[in-house]
């Protein structure tokens, strides 16, 4: 299935939010963090086994190393989380980042993550801004403000 220029957007917002300070290419996605996330799409190890979400099947054996694999699950991952919220692209990327059952619980954002949001809003707007013709005309995004 194609993806819309919104889901494309998302997708580099997140991946943007998670290893733009590594640059691009290969370099960036063979990066692990200190906490174990992996890819370009920093996924952690339990998630990429049990993302938890309908229509997104988790990784087994040597996949759950492969790095093209665990990238293409974590846009299938982002992708459902924006779905799973509507297309609100703050909670999607807050559940990215603290996970959705933190958020559907209604759990408080720490600072780490309200920072994480700001930054995949920031890219997000930015970018649909120059675009708005070509996402239906409307304006994307959640509010600014929602997580100060």
């Amino acid at each position: 299935m194609a993806r819309t220029a919104e889901q494309k957007l998302f997708i580099a917002a997140i991946q943007n939010a998670e290893t733009g300070a590594w640059g691009k290419g290969q370099k960036a996605a063979q990066k692990v963090s200190s906490k174990g996330a992996i890819s370009l799409m920093q996924m952690m190890p339990a998630t990429i086994e049990r993302p938890g979400l309908p229509g997104v099947v988790g990784l087994k054996g040597k996949d759950r190393t492969n790095l093209k694999k665990v990238k293409e699950l974590g846009e299938q991952y982002a992708l459902a989380l924006l779905k799973k919220y509507d297309g609100d692209v703050g909670r999607a990327a807050q559940a990215y980042h603290q996970g959705f059952g933190d958020v559907d619980r209604g759990k408080n954002p720490g600072p780490n993550t309200i920072n994480y949001v700001k930054k995949v809003e920031n890219y997000f707007n930015k970018r649909s801004a120059n675009k708005t013709n070509e996402i239906n005309k409307q304006p994307r995004g959640g509010d600014m403000n929602k997580y100060d």
